[in-house]
This record gives structure tokens, C-alpha cells and sequence, in this order.
């Protein structure tokens, strides 16, 4: 038996989902047992919820509760059937004000747009991203310039190089390697 929630933190007032997972001791989805939770709030208080099964998902469970007060949030879990324990599971979640950062975190067409126009993109939406990449390669302007210089251009390097083919040449003349 596992037990999770979405999200670790949610907003108050929020609707929060409980999802279970039920297996047997061979790992096979059970769809037939009978799963509760206890939902224990930062003050100690109870609430019942009896978890039903999700038709989608072989030995899927859930129950959505709203929570009464900010905090952190317990929920024991445990599953049954025909009287016999499955297993039991537990899992936490926070109930507090959202930071700003998640604080109307939805795409904002009309700024994006605004944008695009104003600096000569474009704006994607999930039915013409596929053209991205195409768009992508045929793209004129960008600010990489692709300047190729041959090594005798540069005489610091050139002479270097002379002095380090010469000292070899030099070292081999005086051990008798050459």
C-alpha cells in the first residue's frame, strides 16, 4: 500500500486528492479491497475517508478532502479485504499560503504576444510548436558571428610554435636523438 497526494503543499481552502496504490504480495493491482484513510490535522484533530476505487486504474484509490486549518497534515492509510490486512501507508501534506512564485503561475497570452511583436519573435502556442525546429533552422538573425582566422594571422601563437618546434629540435641535437 502507497499513499501520495499531487502536491506536498497546498493553499488553504484547497482540495486536496489522496492517491493509493493497493498490490498484493505478488505485485498485482488489487481492485476489490476496502482502503480508509484518517486524516490528522496539526491540532489533533480526526477525519474518516473511505477511499474508492479509480475505474481507469487497476488497484488505483483516491478521496479528496478539503482541510480545515493551515499546517502540516497526516494521513494514515490502510487497506483490507475479506477482513485481511494489505498494508498500510503514510503520507504528509502542508497546508500553507502559497510564495509568490506560485502565485498565478498560468501563461499570460496577451504579455507574451506583446512581446513577440515588439521584438521580432514569435509566440508558440501547443498547436504550432511542431514547427519550432524548422523555424529554428532557417533563422537569419542571431548574434553568433563565425569568423575563421588561419594560425599565421596570429604571430604571437606562430612564434611560439616556432620556439617550441625549435627547443625540441635543439634538445634531440644535444642528447644525440636526431
Amino acid at each position: 500500500v502507497t499513499a501520495s497526494t499531487v502536491l506536498d503543499r497546498f493553499g488553504p481552502g484547497a482540495p486536496v486528492t489522496v492517491t493509493v496504490g493497493v498490490l498484493d504480495d505478488n505485485f498485482i493491482e488489487i481492485n476489490n479491497a476496502a482502503v480508509t484513510a484518517i486524516v490528522t490535522s496539526p491540532s489533533g484533530q480526526t477525519r474518516g475517508l473511505e477511499l474508492d476505487w479509480t475505474i481507469d486504474t487497476d488497484g488505483e484509490y483516491t478521496a479528496t478532502f478539503i482541510p480545515d486549518e493551515e499546517g502540516f497534515h497526516q494521513i494514515h492509510v490502510w487497506a483490507e479485504r475479506s477482513g485481511e490486512a494489505l498494508g498500510e501507508d503514510i503520507a504528509h501534506v502542508e497546508i500553507a499560503e502559497l510564495s509568490t512564485e506560485a502565485f498565478a503561475a498560468e501563461r499570460r497570452t496577451a504579455l507574451l504576444e506583446r512581446l513577440a511583436q515588439e521584438t521580432g519573435g514569435r509566440l508558440y502556442s501547443p498547436e504550432n510548436v511542431a514547427s519550432l525546429p524548422d523555424d529554428l533552422r532557417v533563422s537569419e538573425g542571431g548574434t553568433t558571428v563565425l569568423e575563421v582566422k588561419d594560425l599565421w594571422d596570429l604571430p604571437l601563437i606562430f612564434m611560439l610554435l616556432v620556439a617550441l618546434v625549435g627547443t625540441e629540435w635543439s634538445y634531440r641535437k644535444f642528447r644525440g636523438l636526431a
